[in-house]
Formats: C-alpha cells, structure tokens, sequence
C-alpha cells in the first residue's frame, strides 16, 4: 500500500474532500460488469468476480500492488499445483488453501516491513483483504483447463489494463479540483501513488487508524474466518462472509456509523438480487456480480452524507454489504434469521475481543458515552445468548441423528 505523502495540487487550491471513491467505485462497477459480460459470452472466470477490479484499484493507490500480486497468485498456483498432486483436496478446502498460500507473501512481507521499520500499519484489515485475491485467482485459474486457462489470464490482463489506464487519466488535478467536495478521498488520496504522481492528491487520507495493531488485526481476521468456516462445516450455515464480521468489527472501531449503514445496505441489496434472480433466472458468478455491483452503487451516494468514513472503508463497506446479500440469497429461507443471528454474534464477539487491545481514537466507538457503552453491551450480549441458544439446538439435533443413524447401522 501507500506510503505516507504530504497534500497537493497543481492548482495550489486547498486540499479537499475528494473524488477518489467515485473513481474507485466506478473502476470496480466496470469491472463487474466486464466481468458479467465475459462470463456469459465466453464462459471464462476473469480470475475471479472481485480480482480485476480490485487489483487494479489497489494498483493505483500503490504501484508496488500489481508486482506483488503476480508474484502471490504464482505462488498459490504453485503451491496449489502441489496440493492436487500429492492430496486429496478439492471443493471449497481447496479454495481456502489457495487463499492461505497467496496471502503468505503480502502478510509476511507487510510483517517484515513492520519489524524493520519499527512502524505499525494502520490499515492491516484491508491489506488482508486484498492477500485473499491471489489465491481465489489461482484457483479459478486451476478450474479451467490449460487453454481456457490462457485465454482467461490474457482476458484477466487485459481488462486490468484498461481499467489502470482508465483510472490513471482520470485521476488528473482538473477531476480532482471539479469533485473534490463530493465525497471521501480514496485514489486521490495524498497516500495514492497515481495521484501523487500526476499531481492531483488531496490532503484526505484514504486509510485511517482502526485503534487495532497489525498482529491483532491479522489474528482477528483469521480467527474469524476460521469460526465462520467451522459453523458453514458443521450446520451447513452460511454466514454474511467469510470474513466480513470481523472486518466489520475492525470498520465499526473507526466508526460506528458503518454499522447500520451496512444493514441498510445488505438489506437492499439483497431485495435487488431477488428480484433479479425471480425475472432473470440468473444465478452463480453472475448474480454474485451483480449483488456486488449493486453494493457498490448505493455506496456512492451515501458516501456524500457521512463525511465521518474513509473512502477505502466505504468501498469495502459495499462489496461486503453484496456479498453479505448474496450469501443469505443462497440460504433457505428458514436457515436466513439463523444466518443473520450467527452473523451478528460473531460480529459482538470480534467487537468485544478487539476493544481491550485497540487504541483509542477520538470520535470513534471507543469515544462513545457510557450509557452509549453500556446500551450496546447489553444489546450484544442479548445477542450472543439467542445466538448459544441456536447452536446449543443444532448440537441436540445433530447428536439425536447421529444416535439414529447409529442405531439403523448406517453411521
């Protein structure tokens, strides 16, 4: 990511709410939407629903991004390769071991420039979302047989291309000086590399401070991932994401206004997708794209009235609040009000174990009032234990099973 600059502009005018989150949602929307359009005309995967557009928005905050993209998604290609030879992998596990060898060189890398530096990044949380793409994109890649493969990866470059090309001349001091009141500064922030370079970063930054340190962030992230895989392995549950609660927690520590925005958003999204789903009958990759596309639309707009959230959190507000949607669209309905239970808990909990270690920020959650402090308490607190009561059900169902299907011989 970004290294930290001071604010400028070419025309001298003072620095400024900017631009950058409408330019980085647009790259991302177009990115979709060619990521739509490919799929249903050539069946290819683009390396992912989210890679293209979000490498190429990560690139253009930190031209360091694009390199150690490539050089992650070969080593989960590799390491993956590997894998299918020597185990039995597949599915889903598979999936999730990609992603763990491609986030090892951006985590470790960032871990080791921590160390050295003696400086403790501010925004781990998304560095981590970003080091899940190159493994989901050497995955789809091994999909694919060898010449689908070539032609997806050629399809995959050339898409991220146009939209660096695309963003990089957009991102001039004229755009900047024209919407820099609008909304947060995301790839015109005085941190962005493209901006900087071409003269037209504003003094906003685009990363701010979650109060929660590096090795925190990470163990958070992972520790969350690993609770919402175990629920979906155990009762067949999704959650709103693989990692979304504890992101959300992480977001929510910088400020809390995220956490209804991200209600309403997911809950809106989700009214689109089955809508489209009902008319289109579309389904998969695409309806996934679409739900994102839609998360990220609505985020544009609502980035004008809440000046309190960065441009980069926004962003990623939206593409969870899509994914967030789309996953509860793919539950049974019965199985929705649990999904969302278990969801919110798992939230209350990553919330409630990153607060003794985060730091406190003015006009964060951590500045809140007591009666404030202690209405939420109670709240999360009413939730986890509706959320045990769940579970403590599922765990008497699936031992009864077990029991039957032990008593008929089949288990």
């Amino acid at each position: 990511m970004g290294r930290p600059r001071g604010p400028t502009l070419d025309n001298g005018s003072p620095p400024r709410r900017g631009s950058g989150v409408i330019v980085a949602a647009l790259l991302v929307a177009l990115g979709l939407l060619m990521g739509i359009v490919v799929t249903q005309a050539r069946g290819l995967r683009m390396s992912g629903v989210l890679v293209v557009p979000l490498f190429a928005v990560y690139s253009l905050y930190d031209l360091y991004a694009f390199p150690l993209a490539v050089v992650s998604t070969a080593a989960a290609y590799l390491g993956l390769a590997l894998l299918k030879r020597r185990t039995m992998l597949y599915g889903r596990v598979l999936l999730l071991s990609a992603i763990a060898i491609g986030a090892v060189v951006p985590i470790v890398g960032l871990a080791a420039l921590s160390v050295l530096t003696g400086t403790d990044p501010v925004y781990a949380h998304l560095v981590f979302l970003g080091s899940v793409l190159p493994g989901v994109a050497a995955y789809n890649y091994h999909r694919l047989d060898r010449d689908r493969r070539i032609e997806d990866v050629g399809a995959s470059l050339s898409a991220f291309v146009g939209l660096f090309v695309l963003g990089a001349t957009v991102l001039n001091p004229t755009v900047a000086a024209t919407l820099g009141r609008l909304t947060p500064t995301v790839l015109f922030a005085s941190s962005a590399d493209v901006a900087t370079l071409r003269g037209a970063a504003l003094a906003d930054p685009a990363l701010t401070a979650t109060g929660v340190g590096f090795g925190a962030s990470v163990a958070l992230l992972l520790a969350g991932g690993a609770v919402s895989e175990a629920v979906y392995g155990r009762y067949g549950v999704r959650l709103n994401g693989l990692i979304a609660a504890p992101l959300l927690a992480l977001f929510a520590l910088q400020s809390p206004s995220v956490v209804p925005l991200y209600l309403v958003g997911t809950v809106a999204v989700f009214l689109v997708v089955r809508t489209i789903n009902r008319r289109t009958l579309l389904y998969g990759r695409v309806l996934l794209s679409v739900a994102v596309l839609a998360g990220v639309v609505l985020a544009v707009p609502a980035a004008a009235f809440l000046p309190g959230v960065s441009g980069f959190v926004l962003l990623f507000l939206s593409i969870l609040a899509g994914i967030g949607a789309y996953n509860f669209h793919r539950l049974a309905p019965a199985e929705r009000s649990t999904g969302a239970l278990l969801s919110a808990a798992l939230f209350v909990v990553s919330l409630a174990v990153a607060l003794p270690v985060a730091r406190p920020l003015s006009g964060t959650m951590l500045a809140e009032s007591l009666v404030v402090t202690v209405a939420l308490s109670l709240l999360g607190v009413a939730v986890c234990a509706l959320a045990g009561v769940r579970v403590t059900r599922f765990e008497r169902e699936r031992r009864r099973l077990t029991r039957r299907l032990t008593a008929e011989g089949v288990a």
